[in-house]
């Protein structure tokens, strides 16, 4: 895989720091895209493995390794009609997921990212949901999709020549995975410097 470094991106800072909105319990509707099977976890072995050995990073566990697509919002914020009407407009019908290739390491400033090359399918999939979302919770003003799979999350400054160092070498020996991941709709907690959440439905 390639490793790059994001624009004006000097050292990392911590990723938790602004996750303050998580604290007691609190859990998220939300859609993701989930990996099953072993595809991207045998991929990224080597770069994850590095990983493990940077004090300034927190890996993520393979099982919980995943695209953030659209949030739906917190359940003690959401009517869970409305929010119960997003899936279903978002489910129904939907086209199965496409393929993803992964082939690039992108350090930014929070974190270890795997960035896809661009796939028209997923760009459909993510203005379908913000489309949902706007007609049973209200209109909201949606920002850039960048979509990524974060392989580690950053929980301290640290140079970000270091994590470069330290990661160069595994990323050249990691390959590029083709995989075809699963839409899922999910319940998402964030506690101990990990995202983990419960399924609630699935494409597969």
């Amino acid at each position: 895989m390639f490793l790059v470094t994001g624009d004006s991106v000097t050292h990392t800072e911590d990723h938790w720091a602004r996750r303050s909105h998580w604290a007691g319990g609190r859990r998220q509707l939300t859609f993701h895209l989930v990996f099953d099977g072993t595809g991207m976890a045998h991929a990224t072995a080597p770069v994850r493995h590095a990983i493990d050995r940077v004090e300034a990073l927190d890996a993520v566990p393979p099982p919980w390794l995943h695209l953030t697509l659209t949030p739906i919002g917190f359940t003690d914020e959401v009517d869970p009609d409305a929010a119960a009407a997003v899936a279903a407009d978002v489910f129904e019908g939907v086209a199965p997921t496409g393929s993803l290739y992964f082939d690039t390491v992108l350090l930014g400033s929070e974190g270890v990212l795997l960035p896809p090359q661009r796939a028209d399918w997923l760009d459909a999939l993510v203005q379908r949901q913000r489309d949902a979302v706007d007609r049973h919770l209200g209109a909201r003003e949606w920002g850039a999709f960048h979509p990524h799979v974060s392989l580690a999350y950053a929980n301290r400054a640290a140079p970000i020549t270091d994590v470069a160092g330290a990661l160069a070498d595994p990323a050249r020996e990691a390959s590029g995975v083709e995989v075809r991941p699963t839409l899922a709709h999910l319940e998402q907690t964030c506690a101990d410097h990990l995202y983990s959440w419960r399924v609630l439905r699935t494409t597969g």
